[in-house]
């Protein structure tokens, strides 16, 4: 984790002297701290190339243990911020306040049947219907959009030619 976001540093580097300075002073207050360093580790540790599981996630590629994975990387979230002193340099606050454990997605990976997340189980429906209305509702949107497109564009035609 972060061999991606080291890398696209290190291909394009910052220039601005103000950006720079940030930088510095971050690694600088983690340096200066390694019993917070240590601690983040630790809370850190484990967690899997979280770029990549978000990207499945979106393009709806995630696999039910993809998902938990995610979910528990939210959960460390609150962890995290809550390692923090009140006194951070401007990055480090900067990205703590930008930490979001996103709440409302915490029991979207509610258990199925086994108990835990399956390691490949169907991969287009992974949340018993009925569960959930809402997220019932946005799936049938996602995969019948067009299908509701092409009826009510077919009810406004026969509509507007009774009109005529």
């Amino acid at each position: 984790m972060g061999a991606r976001r080291l890398s696209q540093w290190l291909r394009y580097p910052l220039q601005d002297q103000a950006q720079i300075d940030a930088r510095l002073d971050a690694v600088e207050f983690f340096k200066d701290n390694g019993l917070l360093r240590q601690r983040w580790r630790q809370t850190l540790k484990g967690l899997g190339d979280l770029e990549r599981l978000t990207a499945r996630v979106a393009l709806e590629q995630a696999t039910p243990r993809e998902v938990a994975a995610v979910k528990e990387a939210l959960a460390r979230v609150p962890l995290l911020q809550a390692l923090l002193p009140a006194e951070l340099p401007a990055l480090v606050a900067q990205v703590a306040s930008d930490l979001d454990g996103l709440p409302a997605l915490q029991d979207l990976d509610r258990p199925g049947p086994g108990g835990g997340p399956p390691g490949q189980s169907c991969r287009r429906r992974h949340y018993p219907r009925g569960v959930r209305p809402e997220l019932d509702e946005l799936i049938a949107l996602n995969r019948e959009g067009k299908d509701w497109i092409a009826r009510l564009e077919a009810k406004e035609r026969a509509r507007l030619a009774s009109t005529r």
